[in-house]
């Protein structure tokens, strides 16, 4: 008989990432069958910027991400997790050209 499964429960955090605003959405245990499988929480994690403003990790403001919990967990929330993932992508030359970019026509 198949498990029932139940309503995802998401934790929600508001942050501020170099002045743009972000929310993080993480569900510990998206699936149970993938969690039990594997004796670890399988996780979902979301990423949204609500004027789709484009951040190191997704070009549309918008990602959502598959991760055991245990590796969010080992950088401490889920919220210092998603600064980590994207101070590690911002050192990327594409961003970095980004930034440079954007600050050069605000300046007109």
């Amino acid at each position: 008989m198949k498990e029932k499964s139940m309503p995802k429960t998401y934790q929600i955090h508001k942050s501020t990432w170099r002045n743009i605003p972000i929310e993080v959405r993480f569900c510990e245990i998206w699936s149970n069958a993938v969690s039990k499988n594997y004796g670890e929480n399988f996780s979902h994690l979301e990423v949204r910027q609500a004027d789709k403003i484009k951040l190191p990790i997704t070009e549309t403001g918008y990602i959502s991400h598959f991760v055991f919990a245990a590796r969010v967990y080992q950088e401490g929330t889920p919220l210092e997790y998603v600064h980590k993932w994207l101070d590690h992508d911002a050192q990327s030359s594409e961003w970095k050209r980004h930034e440079k970019e954007s600050k050069q026509l605000n300046l007109f």
